[in-house]
């Protein structure tokens, strides 16, 4: 093969892949947009980060906003709401990723959400972490 033949194969091959990865990205776009309606949005408003061993860890255990299933809401005593693991995630980069597991996601009926976070003997106390949500519990269960 000459060499302008391979420089024309090496381009053709970088147009098809960089084809490719707009084609994805944009499908991915379109997918999480899809996925958020079908969800209820919350916005943490808590920000210590204390028992962490960072700010970006703390973002990690508790992203900054979230969003869960209505279908995922399981009723709980005086008209509150849980979700369990695997029910919310979050987006980052423009990709979905589950909210990490153990964590314990209580919702009041006016759509305050607490996460709680299990305590283990050895390690620093983690205060209840603080969202707002962008629908109420009546809302929630409506839609489920």
């Amino acid at each position: 093969m000459g060499k302008p033949l391979q420089i024309i194969t090496i381009a053709l091959a970088i147009a098809i892949a960089a084809g490719i990865q707009f084609m994805m990205a944009g499908i991915q776009a379109s997918m999480t947009g899809i996925i958020a309606t079908d969800a209820v949005a919350c916005t943490r408003k808590s920000h210590s980060s204390l028992g962490f061993t960072s700010a970006r860890a703390f973002d990690a255990w508790f992203p900054k906003t979230i969003y869960f299933y209505h279908k995922a809401a399981q009723p709980a005593k005086r008209g509150r709401l849980t979700f369990g693991d695997r029910s919310g995630y979050y987006i980052k980069d423009g990709r979905s990723y589950w909210l990490a597991p153990g964590l314990k996601w209580e919702m009041l009926p006016d759509g305050r959400l607490f996460a709680h976070f299990p305590q283990k003997s050895g390690y620093m106390q983690i205060e209840t972490q603080r969202y707002e949500c962008s629908e109420t519990v009546a809302g929630i269960l409506a839609k489920r």
